[in-house]
């Protein structure tokens, strides 16, 4: 979205909430400012809130480099916990061998809402995160205190994932207040 400062200053000075493409969230926004703002206005701008921000005239080959530049979403880096990689780009989960498992390597691919409750868990590492959280990391605002959604979504991740311990993680429940991952040795799994 390509919007000039002085129709901003028409609507109220705030960026119109226009949709992304996949309906999550507000469009990346470029702001045209014009060449001699007062720093007043030039504060009121930047705290709008848009990516991005170009003085009028702007050149086509700026404008086409900067909207390419907002359009393209920055890669997700995998992220490293132990054994365990978490690739965001493509909601995969990555455990590597270990001597112990005979060098067996085990990947899985989670769904979109998987992969955020089991990352949030893998944040708290060590704390019980709560039913809420992971709701709404889940995206199940509408989930009523009684349903079974999120507990579903454990499940699943359960049975694609090595959670018991042997591969350095443990995922537990804990009574009435959500669930909790552990991390654990080789000693450990062996003795529980």
């Amino acid at each position: 979205m390509v919007v000039d400062w002085r129709s901003l200053i028409d609507i109220g000075a705030c960026l119109p909430p226009l949709p992304r493409a996949r309906g999550t969230g507000r469009a990346p926004a470029l702001v045209l400012l014009p060449p001699q703002l007062r720093e007043h206005d030039m504060r009121r701008a930047l705290k709008m809130g848009a990516e991005d921000y170009a003085v009028s005239p702007i050149s086509a080959l700026e404008l086409r480099w900067r909207l390419g530049r907002l359009l393209t979403p920055p890669p997700a880096m995998p992220v490293r916990h132990g054994a365990w990689s978490l690739h965001p780009a493509t909601c995969r989960v990555r455990v590597d061998a270990t001597d112990d498992d005979g060098g067996a390597l085990h990947e899985a691919e989670l769904t979109e809402t998987e992969f955020s409750v089991f990352s949030l868990l893998l944040e708290g590492l060590g704390r019980v995160v709560t039913r809420q959280q992971l709701t709404a990391a889940a995206t199940l605002p509408s989930m009523s205190p009684d349903s079974r959604a999120l507990d579903t979504h454990i499940y699943r991740l359960r049975r694609k994932l090595p959670l018991d311990g042997s591969r350095g993680l443990r995922l537990q429940s804990v009574y009435c207040k959500g669930y909790q991952i552990s991390a654990t040795t080789v000693r450990q799994y062996a003795t529980a």
